[in-house]
């Protein structure tokens, strides 16, 4: 990252720390927009928020946060606009700076990638829920969606820290790393009878897991909170 990028970043994070604090934000991504051709935004910065802020109360945010940086070359959006994942949104992630991430337990942000897991696959079963198997496969915007869906859920799985995943077994990690590889092939109708396999035969499974998991962590932090 050059000099005058770390420069920008620097500048957003001391200046919208207390924003970010007293506002019950809980993480904040940066990303420099290089190339402003290559999407459509034209500012050279892009500020993604994780607030669960909904209306009116994130537009009080907004105000908050332009009136400090201003608007000229920062676009701000809500984080949650994430759940619909587009290729833009997969690079702003993967290619962004966190500047602000609340202290948080291990057990509650574990929580949390599970229950963006379990919210992933009930999405993907509720894109599937079609006629069956031949219509799945004709539909080639389908079975990509899905696909990219499953490779969300190997990058979310990689967030989950290692001694939280030997101490549940019984989530197949191995399985969800396994599914940033490419399923499906060119070739038409490859590797689609495995990925609607996975989906109407697996998930169902998997979901009952992670519900046990999820109901049980969250029994143990309560448990602590109240001790």
């Amino acid at each position: 990252m050059a000099v005058k990028e770390i420069d920008l970043i620097n500048e957003l994070r001391q200046t919208l720390y207390t924003v970010f604090q007293e506002n019950g934000v809980t993480r904040a991504i940066a990303y420099v927009n290089k190339d402003r051709t290559t999407f459509t935004i034209d500012n050279g910065i892009v500020l993604m928020v994780e607030s669960g802020l909904k209306g009116l109360d994130f537009c009080v945010l907004l105000d908050k946060i332009y009136s400090l940086i201003g608007n000229e070359f920062v676009s701000v959006i809500d984080i949650t606009h994430f759940g619909q994942w587009s290729d833009i949104d997969n690079v702003l992630a993967l290619e962004g700076t966190e500047i602000y991430c609340k202290e948080t337990s291990e057990s509650k942000l574990n929580q949390g990638y599970l229950k963006e897991i379990q919210n992933t696959i009930l999405k993907v079963q509720k894109y599937c829920n079609t006629d069956g198997y031949e219509n799945f496969a004709e539909n080639s915007m389908l079975t990509e969606a899905c696909e990219y869906n499953l490779r969300l859920i190997s990058q979310l799985a990689d967030y989950i820290d290692e001694q939280f995943k030997k101490n549940n077994p019984q989530i197949p990690w191995d399985a969800l790393n396994g599914f940033r590889w490419r399923l499906t092939s060119t070739l038409a109708g490859a590797n689609k009878s495995l990925l609607w396999e996975i989906i109407k035969n697996d998930f169902p499974k998997l979901l009952e897991v992670l519900e046990f998991v999820i109901r049980v962590e969250k029994t143990k932090e309560d448990n602590k909170e109240t001790s």
